[in-house]
């Protein structure tokens, strides 16, 4: 059902791609019953590169109107950029069944229904920046001690620590890779990336990281680990498995839970762990990403502190500009220490830890593969111990290649 006054395709005619974007999305509060505007508004979201967002609009508009061959071919595409070949390929070849098919939307199907079940592709990123805490250390040139009821010593430390300000060069590299046969669908994914900052060796690092994900309909298992090593004693090895599962598609978010156990290993072996996560996600078609995780840390061994609890919040937000893709993020994390620290800190109270990380990206194609990213974050972590009071920003532009 088509109502009036709602965006049509041949409003788009004068329109920049991105800019239409955003003109459509302003207007979807009061057309979100418009079979033609949710419709429209899902491709433009899908050439935006927003594929989870595009398929909650393009499903309204089928549901609303199932006699669109151009919507349904957008949405076969946005099911195949997901790994639903077999789900996109049926819909491709139910759209060809019809007798009015335009010749180039038919050379598209045609793609869709051909299409090999196996596919991959790789990502580079290469780049360079400057932090203000390279090291991520506390200024503290002295360190209060608690005793009893009300006394406090503060003493002088021998070594003091502070923020050092320093440029780094990063790199990495990501390949990922696609199967799907009937409605599984097997994600293997491999990673590598490091960074270097000079003479600051605690800043400098190599990881390795892998995982693979099987998913059948809604439901998806996943393994995977990761290797990190420092220029310092403080290398690790992780890995994990994992339980997904998405819920039904409602409007106006697509919703998602998750669960994960993950074993770490130190090469200082005090610090070693097992942790729990579970996890809630929404992915709303507006552009906000929302997220709330709640874990269980479990030392292996006499760590300070003992076991750990872990709360956290997220939220993202991404728009279209006439000039690349603009993401806004934030997230805060509690840790709370289920035992005491130390019997001279806080007064033997357990350490409570907060972190507040923001964020902002703007990617900025050159080409359809080539593109620069430029980035600035800030974190702030706040404890009832001065100890572990700490602030760090940084901003870097990198070079991108995806293929």
């Amino acid at each position: 059902m088509a109502l009036g006054d709602c965006p049509a395709y041949e409003d788009l005619a004068v329109e920049r791609e991105q800019a239409a974007t955003l003109w459509v999305a302003g207007q979807m509060s009061r057309c979100s019953h418009d079979s033609v505007a949710t419709g429209l508004y899902g491709g433009l979201l899908l050439r935006d590169g927003q594929v989870g967002a595009s398929l909650i609009w393009l499903e309204k508009s089928l549901l609303l109107d199932p006699d669109q061959p151009g919507v349904a071919a957008d949405y076969a595409l946005a099911l195949a950029a997901i790994g639903e070949t077999d789900a996109s390929s049926a819909l491709a070849q139910q759209v060809l069944n019809r007798n009015d098919v335009p010749g180039d939307l038919e050379t598209l199907l045609d793609d869709l229904i051909r299409r090999s079940a196996w596919e991959y592709g790789f990502q580079v990123v290469v780049g360079a920046g400057v932090s203000n805490n390279i090291a991520f250390e506390p200024d503290l040139d002295s360190l209060e001690l608690t005793f009893g009821d009300d006394g406090r010593a503060l003493i002088p430390l021998a070594d003091p620590s502070s923020a050092q300000t320093q440029t780094f060069d990063q790199q990495s590299a990501q390949w990922t890779g696609r199967y799907s046969r009937g409605d599984i669908v097997v994600t293997p994914r491999l990673g590598v990336s490091a960074r270097s900052a000079g003479e600051i060796e605690t800043a400098e690092y190599r990881s390795v990281a892998y995982d693979v994900w099987l998913r059948k309909g809604a439901t998806a298992l996943g393994v995977g680990g990761s290797d990190v090593s420092f220029a310092t004693d403080q290398d690790r090895r992780e890995w994990f498995v994992g339980l997904d599962r998405t819920l039904a598609v409602q409007s106006p978010c697509a919703l998602a839970v998750g669960a994960r156990y993950e074993q770490i290993d130190n090469v200082q072996d005090l610090y070693d762990a097992r942790t729990w996560t579970v996890v809630a996600d929404a992915l709303c078609p507006n552009g906000w990403e929302l997220q709330a995780a709640l874990g269980w840390d479990f030392a292996r061994n006499d760590r300070a502190g003992g076991d750990k609890r872990t709360m956290a919040i997220a939220a993202a937000q991404t728009w279209a500009l006439s000039e690349g893709s603009l993401r806004l993020s934030g997230d805060l994390v509690r840790e709370s220490d289920a035992d005491k620290y130390s019997e001279f800190l806080a007064r033997g109270a357990p350490r409570v830890v907060d972190t507040l990380r923001l964020g902002a990206s703007w990617e900025w194609p050159l080409t359809a593969r080539w593109s620069v990213l430029s980035q600035i974050s800030h974190v702030n972590q706040m404890s009832n111990m001065s100890l572990f009071d700490v602030t760090g920003s940084e901003i870097s532009i990198s070079v991108i290649y995806k293929r």
